[in-house]
């Protein structure tokens, strides 16, 4: 089944949507945008002090 995407989306750029699989790369980047965010949250907390 192709994917729809949003309505605002031309044929063109519909016809480059692709699935995304959830792999071990995908956990990999969440982890790291966690660590930036708990680090930049950590930073400003010492700061505002």
């Amino acid at each position: 089944m192709p994917l729809s995407g949003p309505p605002v989306l031309t044929e063109a750029q519909r016809g480059t949507l692709m699935p995304l699989h959830p792999g071990p790369q995908m956990l990999l980047w969440q982890d790291r945008r966690k660590r930036q965010r708990h680090l930049a949250a950590w930073a400003e907390s010492i700061r505002a002090s």
